[in-house]
């Protein structure tokens, strides 16, 4: 019976020990140049480092959900050797608790992750350290945790059950316009130990993640990023991120953008061939700022298509500056299999309201020209769209076209007579209306040509207090020479026509408030046009 049951278990042993073979110290991943546990410790060569982890924690006793994200950051300065971030989320009741302080490294090997870290200008001390045997033998990819806050406290026991995630296959890439940096993940790490909070210390359990990054970036002062780490429930694991330069764009390189994926023991995926979409946005708890809210993120290999979603926006510590730090929710597919999940998001790119501005019509309006409007502030992460108006005096806004992407139109001239002033309204929206501004032109007259400057009409002065001249060159008769004056609100204030055969027509004004006027004057499909201003005597 015995042999029997050996026999039976005999696969399961040996997947086992196939799945755990990176499970040992050195290990050094095919075609990569990290190696462990070297590459845990610290990188004295290296101008900033930095071991970051969260986890996603059930307490035993409370049955609150917990997430927690720590950081040690290696960057020398004159007094202090890096910053310590420490924050726990109550997701049970949405409270959340940061906490960071400069630390000086009392201890911060070399050869593996022994990290023992002195909070600047106290004597307690923080330790992230390789777990040993009785006999000092480091225990592969197994370490301890422990700090502690005015809020609260953890001392966790980490143990990795996925073998490490190298991105960018080799662990090297470049970032951004001019930084490089070393890096990778541990996606699946169990986790027991005891958290507190507000005085009440439990057992806890659960899932969490780390990253390791060295190399010359320094994320407070260079370009912004959103990151997002993605647990599926089908076990494949995400890290992502696209970077934003100076301009608010994502160049599509992947210097920029990077997607890595691990999909089993035996399989990775590194690509930028995949797209992220903002679909909704949010502000921080002070009002002053707005993160992306909801995401949409595709990728066609896996055939992956994923709402990734804010699920705390509490999450957001406010030094060594302001920036998001939470938990995520996931559902989609990949390929035709629906898909639930979890995550961690780092999202130090913020957002502002869209800058719209009409180009044209401006002063004039030529019918057969495009309209034209401009934004002054684009960002890649917030696009817009457009919805444009017009509409005659007393009358309500019709609609001409909507969603419009383009930054310029083009309308049927048949569709505005050319006896009539027009106003145009332009509506732009930001995916989920979050950002939402209209802008309007003044009124014009429309015209098939436009030549103002060889108009042979004249208006004068253009400063008048009781009235004002029109006056007609041109000795072709004409009976449609229409005279329109409208007020800075676009009202009008007065419709005359000049007579057949006339060359002059002198407007008197009782009572005209003082202010700015646009006089329009239409001869012969020509509009001119002009500012006059009105000063009491």
């Amino acid at each position: 019976m015995k042999i029997i049951l050996f026999i039976a278990i005999l696969p399961l042993i040996l997947m086992n020990l196939s799945a755990q073979e990176w499970k040992t110290y050195p290990y050094n991943p095919e075609n990569s140049i990290i190696s462990f546990p070297k590459d845990e410790g610290l990188h004295t060569n290296e101008k900033t480092e930095w071991w970051y982890t969260f986890a996603k924690l059930k307490g035993k006793e409370t049955g609150n959900d917990y997430t927690v994200m720590f950081t040690f950051f290696y960057r020398d300065t004159l007094f202090f050797d890096g910053l310590r971030i420490f924050n726990i989320s109550n997701e049970t009741t949405k409270e959340f608790f940061h906490d960071a302080k400069p630390v000086n490294y009392n201890t911060n090997s070399v050869d593996y992750l022994n990290i023992e870290a002195k909070i600047y200008g106290q004597n307690r001390v923080e330790t992230w350290k390789t777990k040993a045997d009785s006999n000092g033998i480091l225990i592969p990819f197994n370490y301890k945790l422990k700090a502690k806050a005015a809020f609260g406290a953890i001392n966790l026991d980490y143990n990795v059950i996925k073998r490490p995630l190298i991105l960018a296959d080799s662990g090297f890439l470049y970032q951004g316009s001019k930084n490089y940096t070393y890096y990778y993940s541990f996606t699946e790490i169990e986790v027991n130990g005891e958290l507190t909070l507000n005085g009440i210390t439990e057992p806890v359990e659960g899932i969490a993640w780390f990253d390791k990054q060295y190399g010359n970036f320094h994320p407070e002062v260079e370009e912004k990023y959103e990151w997002l780490s993605l647990k599926l429930s089908n076990g494949i694991d995400i890290n992502t991120w696209e970077i934003f330069n100076k301009d608010f764009q994502v160049p599509q390189t992947p210097d920029y953008k990077q997607f890595n994926c691990y999909i089993d023991d035996n399989t990775s995926l590194n690509t930028y061939d995949f797209k992220i979409e903002r679909l909704d946005y949010f502000y921080s708890p002070d009002s002053a700022r707005v993160y992306c809210k909801k995401f949409l993120l595709t990728e066609p290999k896996l055939d992956l298509n994923l709402e990734v979603e804010i699920s705390n926006p509490n999450c957001e510590p406010s030094y060594p500056f302001n920036f998001y730090e939470g938990p995520l929710k996931i559902k989609g597919k990949v390929g035709d299999e629906n898909i639930t999940g979890f995550g961690f998001g780092e999202l130090l790119h913020t957002y502002n309201k869209q800058a719209i501005e009409f180009k044209y019509p401006n002063t004039k309006w030529n019918r057969d020209s495009l309209i034209k409007w401009s934004i002054s502030n684009p960002d890649f992460g917030r696009p817009v769209t457009y919805d444009l108006y017009s509409r005659t005096f007393n009358t309500k806004y019709i609609l001409i076209d909507s969603t419009l992407t383009d930054t310029s139109y083009t309308v049927a001239p048949s569709d505005f007579s050319q006896d009539s002033l027009y106003q145009f309204l332009l509506i732009s929206s930001s995916p989920g209306n979050f950002f939402k501004d209209s802008i309007s032109t003044e009124f014009y007259m429309p015209i098939s040509v436009f030549e103002e400057n060889n108009s042979d009409i004249k208006v004068f002065p253009t400063i008048f207090s009781n009235s004002i001249i029109v006056e007609r060159e041109s000795t072709i008769p004409s009976e449609n020479t229409n005279i329109v004056i409208v007020s800075d609100i676009n009202r009008i204030i007065l419709k005359k026509r000049l007579k057949m055969n006339s060359s002059r027509m002198k407007l008197y004004f009782n009572n005209l408030p003082d202010g700015l006027y646009v006089i329009y004057v239409s001869d012969r499909g020509i509009v001119y046009s002009k500012k006059i201003i009105h000063v009491s005597n």
